[in-house]
């Protein structure tokens, strides 16, 4: 084992990593447990020389806690936005298309959004809500557009299967 900082890094780490990775995703689910991992040993990091040694394993299992008890309200912010935003818009109805998203009937859309998980409901924002293009997507999320018309295009089948819609009309048939 390396000597110094480094090594007592390490040791925790080791030590550490399978109780926090389980606890993260007990607490907050496979979609956010990374984050809550890596965000929580890098406060471990950063606190190291404050960790009490003897009861190392419960300091570090409580800065997860206290990661995860963000996550859930960066999670609760962003449902309470999506909920605002549905609150602010006039009632019209939808049409599904890769030209773009017609929206008429947000109303019906009130019903589905919850259903769908943060990353659906933060495309669909940007998409529909803020008219961003698949390239301005790519560019606020920093992935490549090839994957944010994927993303899209599953949305879409979602959401018509969710209200009810025949078929997507994607510009392939």
């Amino acid at each position: 084992m390396r000597a110094g900082r480094d090594g007592q890094f390490e040791a925790v780490y080791r030590e550490c990593l399978r109780d926090v990775k389980l606890y993260a995703r007990a607490r907050v689910g496979r979609d956010h447990e990374d984050d809550v991992v890596n965000a929580t040993f890098l406060s471990v990091w950063q606190r190291l020389d404050e960790i009490p040694w003897p009861s190392r394993r419960a300091w570090v299992l409580g800065v997860c806690r206290n990661h995860c008890r963000n996550r859930w309200r960066a999670d609760r912010r962003f449902a309470a936005l999506v909920d605002e935003v549905i609150a602010a818009r006039p009632a019209l109805e939808l049409g599904l298309s890769t030209d773009g998203w017609d929206i008429d009937a947000v109303a019906a859309l009130a019903a589905v959004l919850p259903n769908l998980s943060l990353d659906d409901r933060e495309l669909f924002v940007l998409s529909a809500w803020l008219g961003m293009m698949p390239s301005e997507i790519a560019e606020t999320l920093g992935v490549p557009a090839g994957r944010v018309r994927v993303r899209l295009h599953r949305l879409r089948v979602v959401l018509a299967h969710h209200l009810g819609v025949d078929a997507v009309r994607d510009g392939t048939a």
